[in-house]
């Protein structure tokens, strides 16, 4: 506010009338001065706040990044983990099935090979009958 508007300001509220020499007057720029510089300080200090604070924020956001890559890098081996033991289980389950088919198989097959070795020996045996049926009919 300049000298001439704070005289007739004063003036109005007051009722007191000032001179552009009153040092009143200069206790007012001064008081003004000094507002102005406290005012740029504390817009230093602002700023200088502001950057602790941005500086902080970006510290914790990368943080919170690492924190997350840890949880996630846990949770994918403790996923892996459990996946390797699942498949563990299933492997080991398809193999016994696997082997108790195998050894199914193998009877079935001793079975068959029996009877057809039963089925030749009894044609053998009807064949020899019938040979020597043969040969008695001959004589």
């Amino acid at each position: 506010m300049d000298a001439k508007d704070l005289i007739t300001a004063i003036a109005r509220e007051t009722g007191v009338r000032l001179s552009a020499a009153d040092p009143i007057l200069a206790v007012a720029v001064i008081n003004e001065l000094m507002l102005d510089q406290a005012l740029v300080k504390l817009d230093r200090q602002v700023k200088v706040q502001a950057d602790r604070v941005t500086a902080a924020s970006t510290q914790a956001v990368v943080d919170a990044k690492k924190e997350a890559e840890a949880l996630l890098t846990e949770a994918g081996e403790w996923i892996e983990a459990r996946i390797t033991v699942a498949g563990e289980t299933a492997a080991k389950m398809v193999l016994a099935e696997l082997r108790r088919e195998t050894e199914s198989a193998r009877k079935a097959s001793r079975a068959a090979i029996l009877a057809a070795w039963v089925t030749a020996m009894a044609g053998l045996i009807v064949l020899c009958g019938l040979g020597g049926m043969a040969l008695a009919g001959l004589r």
